[in-house]
């Protein structure tokens, strides 16, 4: 797989390597058969701590620019990252984006 790195200046790198995903999750069944479940789930392929602080300097770098020479380049450049290149871009079998973490709550009633 491939895992993402952003340094301070807002370029992109990638490096193939291995990536740690994983689903943790359990279910309880009551008497009355309302079903419990709860799930954990870790994508390891996105960026990780200081990849994303470098995109936060980046970002105020690049507004502090703008504010000072109306020079609106980098953001727009920050805006590409945010909203393609970090995002990851595969969907599971239920075409719902992956995430880093999930929290998912279902609740399901049965009339008799």
């Amino acid at each position: 797989m491939t895992k993402k790195f952003i340094d301070s200046q807002g370029d992109l790198s990638t490096k193939k390597s291995d990536i740690l995903r994983f689903l943790f999750g359990i279910r309880y069944l009551t008497t009355n058969e309302i079903t419990f479940t709860v799930e954990y789930y870790h994508n390891g392929g996105g960026i990780d701590e200081d990849d994303a602080k470098n995109f936060f300097r980046f970002v105020d770098r690049a507004h502090d620019t703008f504010l000072d020479t109306g020079d609106s380049s980098q953001l727009d450049k920050a805006a590409r990252l945010s909203q393609g290149a970090l995002a990851p871009r595969k969907s599971t079998e239920y075409s719902e984006k992956q995430n880093d973490y999930k929290v998912k709550f279902m609740a399901r009633y049965y009339f008799n």
